[in-house]
């Protein structure tokens, strides 16, 4: 009596196709939730510029928002004086947004890159100049250090009383808007 059955060789030549399937599965997961970080990450940046927006309108205030010179964070300044400069001792910081570029615990590997009249003047939304000063006007990229430039999404801050616009790139040349 032959006993059937799978040879060794049959055995580890399914092990190693099942090994190669596994990988090729977890890095298409990894670059899945990369990209929903970044998208999610995107949406909560573009609100919470449009929740400031429209408060400065409403409470007639002025608000500078500082993005931080390595993209990691945002931070609010209620510009009470309305002279559209952040003063420390006049203007006290209301808010912080945090955009964490590492991917250590908490961190999401999302990451900010502005324009330098954005990074150096802020954004500012005042009431009084009904939109804010031209000056103020430029673009962020939000980005994630795994995805680079193959997916990516843009922020334009124009000048005066023009909506915020939210732009979703799947590659450098192909851009969708999305509000």
């Amino acid at each position: 009596m032959k006993l059937k059955g799978f040879t060794l060789m049959e055995l580890m030549i399914t092990l190693v196709v099942l090994s190669i399937l596994a990988t090729l599965a977890f890095i298409n997961f990894t670059s899945y939730l990369a990209s929903k970080k970044l998208e999610t990450m995107a949406f909560r940046i573009y609100k919470y510029l449009n929740y400031y927006k429209i408060e400065a309108y409403k409470k007639e205030a002025s608000y500078i928002i500082k993005i931080s010179s390595n993209g990691q964070y945002m931070v609010v300044y209620d510009d009470r004086n309305k002279n559209n400069v952040v003063e420390t001792a006049d203007d006290p910081v209301i808010d912080t947004f945090f955009v964490y570029k590492t991917e250590d615990i908490g961190g999401t590997g999302v990451y900010l890159e502005a324009s330098s009249n954005l990074i150096n003047n802020g954004i500012v939304f005042n009431a009084d100049n009904l939109g804010f000063p031209p000056a103020n006007s430029g673009s962020m990229y939000i980005k994630h250090k795994r995805l680079g430039d193959t997916k990516y999404y843009k922020i334009t801050i124009p000048g005066g009383l023009n909506k915020i616009n939210f732009y979703r790139f799947d590659s450098p040349s192909d851009s969708i808007l999305l509000n």
